[in-house]
Parts: structure tokens; C-alpha cells; sequence
């Protein structure tokens, strides 16, 4: 999450979109009043990219201690439920990215698969592509504590709820009317220079974060079946409604 009081604009960052390299490249438009909940990026063989938090700490009251205002995937919800007055931010762009369920889906199970398929197999073979598919199946269904269940709002309280559910719920949120601004992955490169030249800011390149984590260059339907399709849709309605996004088939 990064807010801009110079440029006047709220980034909410969502999952698997991308997000941390947009608010990387505006981060770098921002002065240093920009409140930025930060990203800390280890890909264990690979090199560290990190970029720290800013202006987001408070001191808990009794304890002399900090904690994070906001957490990294705040919703806009959840943002205007901590803030004494809402009207400071009414001209301020709400900006967020979207991505197809399916796809993003597909992106996650990647994401918590990293560090248990290892990274030395021969993902070409058929007996490998087995495997992933069994891990992909039980990712679907296999209920997983989620230690960050403050930015849920459909699961929130919850000991344990399936993956999908988790970045759904993340998701979802992101959808709001208040959000001016949205940018498509699928079209980001466009987007993201559209975005600049509206917020009247340079444009840097994009930089790549969490890249080489999906082994198999497979189109996210190959991870499908029937059943996998129809929930993904169930529990993306409002993303799905908004945005057209439909289930494609390579």
C-alpha cells in the first residue's frame, strides 16, 4: 500500500498482480512524506530485492511499542475504517490492479509451492507434471492457517480456510467503488503509462519482482478440470461481473 500526498493518489496493493513492482516504480515518484507499507522479496537462490516501510508506524498506546498502521494488501474498506477523517482523501486517485481469477489463481499455488517443488526438478517430464497437478489439487482444498486474516472480511476470525478462499477474499475487496483508477495485468505496461502520465509523473521501467517462481510454461488451463473452474468463479463474482474476465481454454 503507498500513499502519496504529494501526488494525491492511494495505491492498494493486490495479489499475485503485480503489485509490488508498481508500487515500486511510484514509490520512486514519491517524496518523503509517502506513507508505503513496504516489500521484502527473498527468492533463496536468487538476489534480495527489498524496499522498506515508511511513515507507517504507531506507537501502541500503554505499550511503547510500534506496530504497522496498515498492513500491505489493506482493502480500501478496511483503510477508510482506520482513518478519523475520510474527507482528507477525496481527491486523491484510489488506484489498484486486477487480474484474471484463473490466472491469478494459478500464480498463488506457484507462490506457496515455492519452497516445497524443488527447483532442480525436470519439470518436462510427465511423472513431474503428475506431481504438480496432485499439488495442485490439494492446494484447492486443504485448509491452511493464514496469518494475516486481519485484511479478510468474508473469512475473517477463521483458524484455518483453504488457499483460494484467502486470496479471493484479498481480491474481492479490491473491487470498491471508491477505486478511480484500475489497472489490468494483462495489460500493465500499457496501463501502468497511462497511470503516470494522469498522475503527472515520470515513467521508469517497470522492475520484475518474484519472477522464475512458476516452473512450468503451461497456460493456466492446463491446471483446470470442470469442477476447478466453477469454483474459482464462485468465488470471484464481483471481479468476473465488473471486468468480463471469462475462463479461456489453450
Amino acid at each position: 500500500m503507498l500513499i502519496s500526498p504529494e501526488h494525491k493518489f492511494i495505491f492498494f496493493k493486490s495479489m499475485k498482480t503485480a503489485g509490488t513492482s508498481v508500487e515500486y516504480g511510484l514509490l520512486q515518484q514519491c517524496g518523503p512524506n509517502a506513507l508505503c507499507t513496504g516489500a521484502s522479496i527473498d527468492m533463496g537462490t536468487g538476489p534480495k530485492y527489498s524496499y522498506k516501510p515508511t511513515n507507517n508506524s504507531i506507537i501502541v498506546p500503554n505499550r511503547s511499542a510500534k506496530e504497522d498502521r496498515f498492513h500491505s494488501h489493506t482493502s480500501p474498506e478496511l483503510f477508510y475504517s482506520r482513518i478519523k477523517n475520510k474527507h482528507i482523501y477525496d481527491n486523491y486517485k484510489k488506484i489498484t490492479i486486477v487480474r484474471n481469477p484463473w490466472d491469478q489463481m494459478v500464480s498463488y499455488f506457484w507462490f506457496n509451492q515455492k519452497s516445497s517443488l524443488n527447483k532442480n526438478l525436470n519439470f518436462s517430464s510427465k511423472s513431474i507434471q503428475r506431481i504438480v497437478k496432485a499439488a495442485w489439487k490439494l492446494f484447492l482444498v486443504k485448509p491452511v492457517e493464514h496469518s494475516n486474516t486481519e485484511i479478510l472480511k468474508n473469512h475473517f476470525m477463521k483458524t484455518k480456510l483453504i488457499s483460494p478462499e484467502y486470496i479471493s477474499d484479498v481480491s474481492e475487496q479490491m473491487v470498491s467503488s471508491c477505486i478511480t483508477n484500475y489497472l489490468r495485468f494483462e495489460n500493465l505496461k500499457r496501463d501502468y503509462s497511462s497511470l503516470c502520465y494522469i498522475l503527472d509523473i515520470p515513467e521508469e521501467p517497470l522492475k520484475r519482482f518474484k519472477s522464475g517462481i512458476r516452473k512450468l510454461d503451461k497456460h493456466y488451463s492446463w491446471y483446470y478440470d470442470d469442477e476447478d473452474i466453477e469454483l474459482v468463479a464462485s468465488l470471484y463474482p464481483k471481479t468476473i461481473e465488473k471486468f468480463n474476465y471469462k475462463f479461456e481454454k489453450r
